[in-house]
């Protein structure tokens, strides 16, 4: 597999949409560099994109090529960690 997406790329336009609850939004689709994924940056760029990423979505999925490792669990605490210090609620 090649990597080549770099920082945060957004997919196209937003798409407004209706909830199921009846409420509007506008979908975005982000693409960000996984941790560790170029390898020639330092932890703290790493953690910075994915924060704000992070941040920016009200989903997030993770994926990982192969077979969770070490370094992969990592991240994964590093997600929790950063979910249990970031809680939005409607309004703000």
């Amino acid at each position: 597999v090649e990597r080549c997406t770099r920082g945060i790329w957004m997919w196209g336009r937003p798409v407004a949409t209706v909830c199921a609850d009846g409420s509007r939004a506008a979908v975005v689709l982000l693409d960000t560099e996984g941790l560790g994924g170029l390898g020639d940056v330092d932890e703290a760029y790493d953690a910075t994109v994915f924060t704000l990423a992070s941040l920016l979505a009200s989903t997030l999925v993770y994926n990982s090529l192969g077979t969770l490792d070490e370094r992969a669990i990592g991240a994964l605490g590093f997600c929790a960690r950063l979910s249990e210090r970031v809680r939005a609620t409607r309004g703000e």
